[in-house]
C-alpha cells in the first residue's frame, strides 16, 4: 500500500497479534477491530485477551478506556465466560507503578518487576496477586461502566461507548436576535418598540397605585409564581418516577431474561461488596491510614445518580451487604426491607468516603479549607484546579509554591502527555495584568481581569507541576541511553480532534518532550524537527512545560513529513562530517507520526520517465546508512493517528525487521518498554560458537550476544509484564 503523500509502505506486519496491538488505538474502525481481534483470537487467544487488557491498563499500556471497553463488547459477544471471569483483574493492584533499576535486579531474573504480595493468602483468593503500593490497569468506574453499556444493549465492538456513558451539561443559550432587530422600520423593530412602551405605562400607572394595592398586586403575583413552580415540580416528579419506574422494567426484564447481564450484574455488585466489607473491617480496627483502603466506596454508586439509573445496582449491592435481620425489617415486605438497607448503603459509603478523604466530598460541601491538596490525584487535580483557584486562592497558591520548591508533591503521574500539552498551548496566550495598582481603587473592570488572570496563573502552575510529577514518574523507572525523538507536526497530525480536544500533535509533542527529558546525554533535551531542512533542537531543562511548548512552537517545522530529509540531510551528514565513530552514533530514535510520510525516491530511467518507488522509506534511509559505514539506529515507529477511512495503519517495517519497532497509543505507560528497567535492545541471547583447531578438534562454546529488537519482540516484551499474568481464557 501507499501513504496519503505516496510512499510505499506496508498494509500488515505478517503477524495478526502485532497488527492488533499496533492498530488497537480509538480511531480505528469496527470493521477493522472485528477483523484484527478475530485473526488474533485465532493465533493466541491469551496473548490477545492481553492486549486488550494492555490497551486499558494505565500504568502499563495505552490507558485508553473507551477503547478497552469496545474490545470487552467484542469479548462479550464471541466469548462471554472469558470477559466475566477476568473483571476483578481490572481494579485489583496487580501493576508494579515503579520498575526496579538494572542494578536492583538480581542475575538471572526473568522479569522486569518482582510480584510481592500483600499478606499471605489463599490460592483462590483474588488479592494473590495484589502489589503493596500496586496500580490497577482500570478503576472501579470501569466495571460500572460495562454494565450501563450492557443495560442498554450498548455494550458492542461496533458502538461508540462516549454518548452513551456522557451527560453533558446543557448550557443555556439566549435565542439568537432577529437579523432585523434594531433595525429602524422594521417589524420586529416596531414590535419591540411596542412591548417596551406597554411595559413602560404598566410601570408607570403601578406607581400611581396605592401602597396598600401595589402589595396586593405583588403578593398576587407571588402566588401565580409559586402555584406555577408547583405545577411544574409535580410535574417534573411524576415524570422522573415514571422514568425510574421504566428503567426498573427494563433491568428487570435484562436481570430475568438475559443471563450474560445477570452474571455481570452480580459479579460487578460481589467485586464491590467485597472491598467495601474488608474496607469496613479496617475502619472498626481504626486502621485510618487511607492509603490502606480500596477506592471502591469512592466509586461506589450513588443512589439515584447515573449507574444506579439505569442498572439499579445499589439495590443488588445493598442486599449484600444487609440482610432484612440487620436492618430490622424481616418481617416487612421486601420493598420496605430494600428501602431500609438502600438507606443504609448510603450511611455506609458515606462514611468510608470520608475515611478515604474523597475529595469531591469537600468540595460538595463546601469545605475548601480542609482539602488536602497533596492528596487529591492527578485526574481531580486537573479536573478542581479552577475550581480550587476561585474558592481558595490563598491557600492553593500557597500550595502550588510548595510544589515549586520541593516541599510538597503534586499528583500528575497518569496523565495523559497530550493532555498537558494542551493545557500549556491553551495557557501561552500573552497576559499584560500583572498586578493592580494599590494607590488607587481598581475599576471592577481591572479586577475582573486580575482575578481571571489569577486563575489562568494558578492553572498554569498546575501543569507545569503535574508535567514534572510525570517526568519524575517516569525517570524513576529508568533512563533512555543514545535515544533522541522526531516530532512530526505537519498539517495532517492537527486532526482529527478527540472528545479531550487535543490532536496527534499534542501527543508527538508530549512524548517527544518525555524523551527528551529522560534521555541521557549527550541527547538529553533534545529533539529533531519534521522538516525539508530538519534540525536538532536543544531544550533549556530549567524550563517548565509551557515554556518548552512555546521553544518547541518556534522551532523550524515548515509542516511537512519529508522522513528522509531527517537521516539524509542531518544525522548521517553530521556523522560523515564530523568523522563520528560508529560506537557514538545515535542508537534509538523515537518517530511520533501518523506515518504518512512523503515518497522516497531511488531512481528513474530517463530523464523524461517518473520516478519509480521500489523500496520503503526504511528500506532507502537502511541502505544510506550502511553505504556511509554506519549501522542505522534502532527505530522505534509511533503511530499517533492509526489507518485512513477506516483502512489498515500504515506500517513502514514488517514484524520480524530486526533493529525495528512499532508502537501506537497515546500514553506515557507504552514508554517504559523502552526504558534501561525494561530494554528490548539490551537483552541478549546465548549463541554457540564453533570452533576448530589445526589438530582438527572441534570445540563448542557459548558467547553471549545483544539480541536485536524487532516489532514481535515489542508485543511480547509489553503483555509479558508479570501485571498481565492472572489473565485466563474460559471459553
Amino acid at each position: 500500500m501507499y501513504t496519503d503523500k505516496g510512499a510505499l509502505t506496508h498494509e500488515g506486519t505478517g503477524f495478526p497479534l502485532l497488527d492488533l496491538f499496533v492498530e488497537l488505538e480509538k480511531l480505528i474502525s469496527n470493521q477493522r477491530l472485528d477483523e484484527l481481534l478475530t485473526k488474533a483470537w485465532n493465533e493466541s487467544p491469551i496473548d490477545t485477551l492481553k492486549i486488550i487488557f494492555q490497551a486499558r491498563s494505565i500504568h502499563a499500556g495505552k490507558s485508553d478506556k473507551h477503547l478497552f471497553y469496545r474490545c470487552m463488547g467484542w469479548l462479550r459477544e464471541h466469548h462471554p465466560l472469558t470477559f466475566l471471569g477476568n473483571l476483578e483483574w481490572i481494579v485489583r493492584p496487580v501493576v508494579e507503578k515503579k520498575l526496579k533499576k538494572k542494578e536492583e535486579q538480581k542475575e538471572g531474573d526473568a522479569v522486569v518487576v518482582e510480584m510481592k504480595d500483600v499478606e499471605e493468602v489463599d490460592e483462590m483468593d483474588v488479592r494473590r496477586f495484589d502489589i503493596k503500593d500496586g496500580g490497577s490497569h482500570g478503576y472501579y468506574a470501569d466495571l460500572l461502566n460495562l454494565l450501563v453499556l450492557a443495560a442498554k444493549d450498548q455494550l458492542r465492538y461496533d458502538i461508540d461507548p462516549r454518548p452513551v456513558l456522557w451527560t453533558p451539561k446543557v448550557e443555556k443559550k439566549k435565542p439568537e436576535k432577529s437579523p432585523l432587530k434594531g433595525k429602524r422600520g422594521c417589524k420586529s423593530d416596531r414590535k419591540s418598540r411596542i412591548g417596551q412602551d406597554a411595559k413602560r405605562r404598566e410601570k408607570e400607572e403601578r406607581k400611581a397605585l396605592p401602597p396598600d394595592e401595589r402589595e396586593r398586586l405583588r403578593q398576587e403575583n407571588i402566588a401565580k409564581h409559586e402555584a406555577a413552580m408547583a405545577i411544574a415540580k409535580e410535574d417534573a416528579t411524576k415524570k422522573k418516577h415514571e422514568r425510574e419506574v421504566a428503567d426498573h422494567a427494563a433491568v428487570v426484564k435484562k436481570l430475568n431474561e438475559d443471563p450474560f447481564y445477570r452474571a455481570l450484574h452480580l459479579a460487578v455488585a460481589r467485586i464491590f461488596v467485597q472491598e467495601i466489607k474488608r474496607d469496613e473491617e479496617k475502619l472498626a480496627a481504626s486502621e485510618r491510614d487511607s492509603a490502606t483502603f480500596s477506592l471502591a466506596s469512592k466509586w461506589a454508586p450513588s443512589l439515584e445518580k447515573m449507574h444506579d439509573r439505569a442498572t439499579w445496582i445499589t439495590s443488588t449491592m445493598a442486599e449484600l451487604m444487609f440482610t432484612p435481620e440487620s436492618v430490622s425489617q424481616e418481617k416487612q415486605p421486601r420493598e420496605v426491607y430494600l428501602k431500609h438497607a438502600r438507606q443504609n448503603y448510603r450511611k455506609h459509603i458515606s462514611a468510608l468516603r470520608s475515611a478515604i478523604d474523597v475529595v469531591e466530598v469537600k468540595i460538595a460541601a463546601k469545605r475548601f479549607q480542609e482539602i488536602y491538596y497533596n492528596r487529591v490525584p492527578s485526574l481531580a487535580m486537573d479536573r478542581y484546579k479552577t475550581l480550587f483557584a476561585v474558592k481558595d486562592l490563598e491557600r492553593f497558591e500557597k500550595y502550588l509554591s510548595d510544589v515549586a520548591s520541593g516541599k510538597t508533591k503534586i499528583s500528575g503521574a497518569v496523565m495523559l502527555p497530550s493532555t498537558l500539552v494542551k493545557q500549556a498551548f491553551d495557557s501561552n496566550s500573552d497576559c499584560i495584568i500583572t498586578g493592580l495598582d494599590r494607590e488607587h481603587p481598581p475599576t471592577k473592570s481591572e479586577v475582573d481581569q486580575y482575578v481571571k488572570h489569577k486563575i489562568t496563573e494558578l492553572e498554569s502552575k498546575v501543569v507545569d507541576a503535574q508535567w514534572n510529577t510525570l517526568v519524575q514518574r517516569i525517570r524513576d523507572s529508568g533512563t533512555l541511553e543514545n535515544a533522541i525523538a522526531v516530532v512530526d507536526v505537519s498539517g495532517s497530525m492537527f486532526g482529527p480532534t478527540f472528545s479531550d480536544g487535543t490532536a496527534p500533535m499534542h501527543t508527538a509533542v508530549g512524548l517527544g518532550l518525555l524523551i527528551a527529558q529522560v534521555a541521557k546525554p549527550p541527547f538529553d533535551n533534545a529533539f529533531i524537527t519534521f522538516s525539508h531542512n530538519p534540525e536538532i533542537v536543544k531544550l533549556d531543562p530549567r524550563k517548565g512545560l509551557r515554556a518548552l511548548v512555546k521553544e518547541m512552537e518556534q522551532a523550524n517545522w515548515a509542516m511537512t513529513t519529508d522522513f528522509n530529509s531527517v537521516f539524509e540531510k542531518l544525522i548521517l551528514p553530521m556523522a560523515v562530517n564530523n568523522k563520528i565513530p560508529p560506537e557514538q552514533m545515535v542508537k534509538r530514535i523515537f518517530v511520533f507520526s501518523d506515518m504518512q510520510f512523503d515518497p522516497a525516491p531511488v531512481h528513474r530511467i530517463s530523464l523524461s520517465s517518473p520516478f519509480h518507488w521500489d523500496e520503503t522509506n526504511h528500506q532507502r534511509i537502511k541502505r544510506k546508512f550502511e553505504e556511509a559505514g554506519y549501522e542505522l539506529p534502532e527505530m522505534v515507529y509511533w503511530n499517533l493517528a492509526g489507518g485512513r477511512d477506516g483502512g489498515p495503519a500504515p506500517k513502514p517495517v514488517t514484524g520480524e525487521v530486526p533493529g525495528t519497532a512499532l508502537v501506537s497509543g497515546y500514553s506515557q505507560g507504552m514508554l517504559k518498554v523502552f526504558l534501561d528497567t525494561g530494554d528490548i535492545g539490551e537483552q541478549e541471547e546465548e549463541v554457540e560458537v564453533v570452533t576448530v583447531d589445526d589438530d582438527g578438534e572441534i570445540t563448542i562454546t557459548t558467547t553471549k550476544v545483544k539480541k536485536e529488537i524487532d516489532p514481535l519482540a515489542v508485543v511480547k516484551k509489553s503483555i509479558g509484564n508479570p501485571a498481565f499474568r492472572m489473565l485466563q481464557v474460559f471459553d
